[in-house]
C-alpha cells in the first residue's frame, strides 16, 4: 500500500508545471494608451481612475447600484469598479 501511494505522488509531482515553464508561459508586458482603456465608471476622471494610473491610493465609497452586464448576467456596481480598475493596473 506505501508503495503504491509513493507511485501515485510521484506521478502527480512528473505532471506538474515547473515554475520556469509557468513564467515561461506568462505573456511579455504589452505598452496600451490611456485613452483605450475603460473608464472607471461613477467616479470624477482624475478621482479614483487618476490614482489607479499613478499607482496610488484612495478610498472611494460604493455606489449602491446593480448593472447589467453584456449576457444579461447582474453585478454589483461595485464589482464593476474593480474589474474597470483591474483592466486599467494590468495595463500599466
Amino acid at each position: 500500500v506505501e508503495k503504491a501511494h509513493l507511485a501515485a505522488r510521484a506521478a502527480a509531482e512528473a505532471d506538474e508545471t515547473p515554475a520556469e515553464a509557468a513564467t515561461a508561459a506568462a505573456s511579455d508586458p504589452v505598452d496600451v494608451e490611456r485613452s483605450v482603456l475603460p473608464p472607471i465608471d461613477g467616479y470624477a476622471p482624475e478621482g479614483l481612475a487618476a490614482a489607479v494610473d499613478g499607482s496610488g491610493r484612495v478610498a472611494v465609497d460604493a455606489i449602491p447600484e446593480v448593472l447589467e452586464l453584456p449576457g444579461g448576467a447582474w453585478a454589483g456596481r461595485w464589482a464593476v469598479t474593480l474589474a474597470q480598475a483591474a483592466v486599467r493596473v494590468l495595463a500599466s
